[in-house]
């Protein structure tokens, strides 16, 4: 299932998309739904080259804003996640069941094996109606009474076998379901918050936008596989804010790249930034500003002020 077939599941789950078919970009699918924003790209295989380097823009992008990144592979079995440089992949079928909300436990591969996401919750109060005592359980699932409080703790999750031991004693109830939202806490823990981004920019123009971005809380990262060119969110501590930035090469054209540009950053709620010679424009919503390089932070710091007196 390609790009046209997922938009269609994706959209059948209520979720708005934007598809990029020149498969160049490190996304070939953004969609947005309430809280999840999901950013997907395809490949036939782990060890496909263009694969690989359209991950660490992939990430980049997830982290600065806040969407989950997916690799939707053929290669990787059905109804298991497993993680390739980072980013979570699928099998373009286990993402159209997860889709569809069939259930699915939440199978993944690690370092040291293949395991289960187990809800610690459930565990504990399912033991507890049970009448059972921590090591009358860890005998029955085969481990020790250590594991089972790791368990029920949420400080681990369960080997294939031990999940099966558990829900025949205590339920299918135990065992997490794979879906969207599973996948985009199971995604924020390992790739984090992003305070540690770092890159570097050899345009001097978008040097000095991007000195100018920090000064106004921001951090971000520069994108080589986009159709912008950095995508920056504001700091723990500040306001939230979203933005993404594209330099033009030519003051006037590049229709297609902007138009790109603004329909992600919408999917996103994000700001755009387009720098096209001397004249540039923020875009906030349906609003459009004419900026100045020069005080770029200024206005940027103005701007989000009266967007959220409004919101108010």
């Amino acid at each position: 299932m390609r790009a046209r077939a997922l938009s269609s599941a994706l959209r059948a789950s209520g979720f708005e998309v934007v598809e990029e078919g020149s498969g160049r970009y490190s996304f070939d699918v953004v969609a947005a739904r309430d809280d999840d924003i999901l950013m997907i790209k395809f490949a036939e295989n782990l060890d496909e080259e263009s694969a690989k380097r359209f991950m660490d823009d992939l990430k980049s992008l997830s982290i600065s804003l806040e969407a989950t990144p997916l690799l939707a592979c053929e290669e990787v079995p059905d109804d298991i996640l497993v993680t390739y440089e980072g980013v979570p992949s699928v099998s373009p079928r286990t993402l159209e069941r997860v889709l569809k909300g069939e259930r699915l436990p939440f199978v993944y591969v690690s370092r040291g094996g293949v395991y289960v996401r187990v809800r610690n919750e459930s565990i504990r109060q399912l033991r507890r109606e049970k009448g059972m005592s921590l090591g009358e359980l860890s005998l029955r699932a085969g481990v020790t009474r250590r594991m089972i409080y790791e368990y029920e703790t949420g400080r681990a999750d369960a080997t294939l076998e031990v999940a099966r031991r558990l829900a025949q004693v205590l339920g299918e109830g135990v065992l997490e379901r794979m879906t969207i939202a599973g996948i985009r806490e199971f995604t924020a823990r390992t790739l984090g918050s992003g305070e540690r981004l770092e890159g570097r920019i050899r345009d001097p123009i978008l040097k000095q936008v991007y000195e100018k971005l920090t000064r106004a809380g921001f951090i971000g990262l520069p994108v080589k596989r986009a159709p912008f060119h950095i995508a920056a969110k504001r700091r723990a501590g500040y306001p939230p804010a979203k933005l993404v930035l594209r330099k033009n090469s030519e003051p006037e054209g590049e229709a297609e790249e902007e138009e790109l540009t603004l329909r992600v950053a919408v999917l996103c709620r994000s700001l755009v930034l387009f720098i096209r010679g001397e004249r540039s424009e923020l875009v906030s919503g349906e609003a459009t500003k004419t900026v100045h390089i020069d005080r770029l932070d200024e206005q940027l710091s103005e701007i989000l002020h009266a967007t959220r007196s409004q919101a108010d």
